[in-house]
């Protein structure tokens, strides 16, 4: 077994894994989402103490879903382009709920690896819906709409300033994360 085998979070269960920059196995990126998580997130800096401070900013953040919510729909049901995705509104709704609730929820483990994947494919026709395929451009476009909404959210919480800015920071990579999972889905699938 390899030194990045090894350090897979797949092998150990572990909540973070230390990859060593040198040994980082290129090949495997491309094949094991949890490997490909465990890297992205390292390389971004996404640490432990970003996913505690993710879920410890739950109960003040979640004024601002209803917020969210809103602002995410109306970007989605407003423009034609994204528009046609959808044949129910309210099961926009919800899919966006369970969305943001669960972005504040992280773990950073394997399961949440295959979480972002599985949020990543369903945008696909491999997610069982043969008409849904999701353009990269307006994929990229929405999340970095949320990213934005969910600074302005953070700025208007009555936090120190350092504490507005570390929850920003972490926002940021978590939605880079997921970013990185729809690029690469997508890649494979292509």
């Amino acid at each position: 077994m390899s030194k990045d085998e090894e350090q897979s979070p797949a092998r150990t269960g572990a909540a973070r894994t230390e990859l060593d920059p040198e040994l980082v196995d290129e090949a495997r990126l491309e094949t094991d989402a949890a490997y490909r998580f465990a890297f992205v997130r390292q390389y971004v800096g996404l640490t432990d103490e970003d996913l505690a401070l993710a879920r410890a900013s739950r109960s003040l953040m979640a004024r601002m879903v209803p917020e969210l919510l809103a602002a995410v729909h109306g970007r989605l049901t407003g423009w034609a382009a994204t528009r046609r995705h959808f044949h129910d509104d309210a099961l926009v709704t919800v899919h966006l709920r369970g969305y943001v609730e669960s972005l504040l929820l992280l773990r950073g483990d394997d399961a949440q690896a295959l979480w972002f994947e599985r949020v990543a494919r369903a945008h696909t026709p491999e997610a069982g819906d043969p008409m849904i395929s999701v353009p990269l451009v307006q994929i990229d476009a929405l999340l970095g709409f949320i990213a934005d909404q969910v600074i302005v959210g953070i700025d208007r919480l009555e936090l120190p300033a350092d504490r507005k800015i570390r929850a920003i920071r972490a926002f940021s990579k978590l939605l880079w994360v997921q970013n990185d999972m729809f690029q690469w889905r997508r890649a494979r699938r292509d």
